[in-house]
């Protein structure tokens, strides 16, 4: 289960989410905006740079566009 990935792993699997978003990739189905948020937001993890916590506000920005 995702739930029970290593936090890198998910920090990276809601990256690639977000990307198949963008590119309205044939795969993502049912996968929100909303779902890449949350995901990177639980595998966030120390964040020593801000650099992942940047992404969630790019993606929040981009989910607000796209409404």
């Amino acid at each position: 289960a995702l739930s029970q990935a290593s936090e890198n792993f998910r920090w990276s699997a809601s990256v690639a989410g977000f990307g198949m978003l963008l590119r309205e990739s044939e795969y993502v189905k049912d996968y929100r905006y909303e779902d890449v948020i949350l995901l990177a937001q639980q595998a966030r993890g120390v964040d020593k740079e801000g650099y992942r916590a940047e992404f969630i506000r790019l993606v929040e920005s981009v989910r607000l566009l796209a409404q």
